[in-house]
């Protein structure tokens, strides 16, 4: 009789821990599959400090169609370090270079216009005419040797324009 009512009672138990296990996995994945509210927003580490006086925007006296200097066309947002050593500006938005006949396109860059050169970053295009295109994530260019350095995704991994 003892054996008997083991039987009884372990086929009695098996049902109970059956649903309790699949009601855990239940849980677990609802849990996981809700979205997480509490995610902050990327926070912008370069911010610009607050204007005490309006800037006004002036073309620097350069022959801008000169055909061997990078030249920075369009950014939603310039700043520079205050205590840097050399001549770095941060641009961000719709951001747009030029040299001669080349555009570079990117979302964020830093430009050294005392070496002539750039370093571009996020959806980076280079084009020239109709004919040459290249895309990229990261993007180093000398604008002396008219070199560009394409990483992350270019479709050419040296390019000499």
């Amino acid at each position: 009789m003892t054996t008997r009512s083991g039987r009884h009672s372990t086929l009695r138990i098996f049902p109970l821990a059956m649903a309790a296990m699949f009601f855990m996995i239940a849980v677990v994945t609802l849990c996981a599959a809700e979205p997480d509210k509490k995610k902050d927003k990327k926070q912008d580490p370069f911010r610009r400090p607050a204007v005490s006086q309006p800037i006004k925007p002036t073309m620097p006296a350069v022959n801008r169609f000169r055909t061997d200097r990078v030249f920075l066309e369009q950014a939603d947002s310039l700043y520079r370090l205050p205590y840097e050593y050399e001549e770095r500006q941060i641009v961000k938005g719709d951001v747009r270079f030029r040299q001669a006949g080349m555009w570079m396109y990117c979302d964020s860059a830093y430009y050294f216009p005392e070496k002539n050169s750039l370093e571009a970053f996020g959806n980076v295009r280079m084009r020239q005419g109709d004919t040459i295109s290249v895309v990229g994530d990261h993007l180093y260019y000398d604008g002396d040797t008219r070199l560009a350095r394409l990483r992350k995704g270019a479709t050419a991994r040296r390019v000499v324009i």
